[in-house]
């Protein structure tokens, strides 16, 4: 696994609680579509529906990459990401889901927030 390079900007973002679950769906959507550039999907612009349907459809395969499913608990690489949101805990969640699901870093990025915002431990059970 190739440790990320995430900008100091992108880790406060993640980090502060302004930033809510709405703007990282639609943060989510936006990336996916600058990661897609096919004409039809550029044109649709719903970035929110198409990052909540993407991050729905993918809460399974996540969950696998971050959960242990018999502890129904987040896997104990992951488990210092309960109750610390560093910068180097951040970098370990993005890097592993961008390995994980095989997404770019921006996608890997809104993914890691939403996750963090649901908070692991509810995720995982």
């Amino acid at each position: 696994m190739k440790k990320m390079n995430i900008s100091d900007k992108k880790i406060e973002m993640i980090q502060n609680d302004l930033f809510d679950n709405n703007f990282w769906v639609y943060q989510l959507g936006l990336s996916l579509d600058n990661e897609d550039l096919s004409v039809d999907k550029r044109l649709s612009f719903d970035f929110y529906s198409r990052g909540k349907e993407y991050f729905e459809e993918i809460v399974g395969r996540l969950k696998t990459i971050l959960c242990d499913d018999k502890a129904m608990a987040p896997k104990e690489k992951f488990e210092l990401l309960v109750n610390d949101n560093s910068k180097s805990a951040i970098v370990l969640l993005v890097t592993a889901i961008c390995d994980g699901l095989d997404v770019a870093a921006e996608v890997g990025i809104s993914i890691a927030a939403l996750a963090l915002r649901k908070g692991l431990i509810k995720f995982c059970s």
